[in-house]
């Protein structure tokens, strides 16, 4: 378990931003539902799932990303997670399989560093 958080919604829905210690995972993302997170590790290669169950999250599991992931949004179908990786300038795209994280391959390059990931607008 990484840790018991009380999480509540804001007035523009659930919280995005999180930090979690000792293991430095910040830049949380949480699904529209409130049901699960992402949460890339700095510093580290690695962005882990976690389950929300109330007030208990759960870490699923992790998957080996490149330097220093920055950001991480979702595929407006859920299935594919968005990973920016600031120092090599590339995005890596793990599957999101029911509660686990698949590493594709999948890493397309950047024209520049990713400072952040947003999804569409719905």
């Amino acid at each position: 378990m990484v840790g018991a958080l009380p999480l509540m919604n804001t007035t523009m829905g659930p919280p995005t931003n999180l930090q979690i210690a000792p293991e430095q995972i910040a830049h949380t993302a949480i699904t529209p539902v409130g049901k699960r997170a992402v949460a890339p590790k700095l510093p580290g290669h690695e962005v882990a799932l976690l389950k929300i169950d109330g007030k208990k999250v759960t870490r699923t599991n992790a998957v080996e990303v490149r330097g220093l992931p920055e950001g991480a949004v979702g595929s407006e179908d859920g299935k594919y997670l968005y990973v920016g990786n600031y120092l090599d300038s590339d995005v890596s795209i793990p599957r999101v399989g029911g509660d686990q994280l698949v590493d594709t391959g999948r890493r397309p390059a950047l024209p520049g560093h990713p400072a952040a990931m947003r999804g569409r607008a719905r």
